[in-house]
This record gives structure tokens, C-alpha cells and sequence, in this order.
């Protein structure tokens, strides 16, 4: 690993959000952040989505935007837009 590229790093950010990384692989991986700006908005992101599920996850069930439903006339809606894409007659 004498090249730390962004994929790499990408793999090492995804890791450490479950695990923690060796001493040798922080360190990499630090180092690479100071670098890279695109990885570095890449761990932002991915903190950030971590967050949101772990509060999304916390909601009191009547206020999970999940009870949120589609009217029947959008569902109807949708599903003919849907039909009529994948109908081959129809192009």
C-alpha cells in the first residue's frame, strides 16, 4: 500500500465507520484526507448519512416520515407512467 489512492481510501473511510482501523491504516488514511479534498467531502458525507439513519432510526414510529403515504390517484398515476415505459407497443 505504498500508494494510498482514493479508492483505497474510500474502503478505509467505509471500514472505519464499523471498525477500527490498524495504527498503520489511520495513519495512511489521515494523511491521505490532508491531501484530498474529494475524500475528505467523501467522509463528510458518509458521517453524515450515519447520522441521519442513526436519528432516523430513533423517530417515534407515528412521526417516521415512512407513514407518509402516496395518494390512490398518484399511485394510479405512477403506475401507469410506470406500465407505459416498460410497455415495448408503446414506442
Amino acid at each position: 500500500m505504498n500508494i494510498f489512492s482514493c479508492k483505497h481510501a474510500a474502503t478505509a473511510i467505509n471500514e472505519s465507520l464499523d471498525d477500527r482501523l490498524s495504527l498503520r491504516k489511520r495513519m495512511v488514511v489521515r494523511l491521505h484526507l490532508m491531501m484530498c479534498s474529494q475524500c475528505r467531502r467523501f467522509k463528510r458525507q458518509m458521517l453524515f448519512l450515519r447520522r441521519a439513519t442513526q436519528l432516523f432510526a430513533r423517530l417515534p414510529e407515528q412521526e417516521s416520515p415512512t407513514k407518509i403515504g402516496l395518494s390512490t390517484e398518484t399511485k394510479i398515476r405512477l403506475q401507469k407512467i410506470i406500465q407505459d415505459r416498460d410497455d415495448p407497443s408503446q414506442t
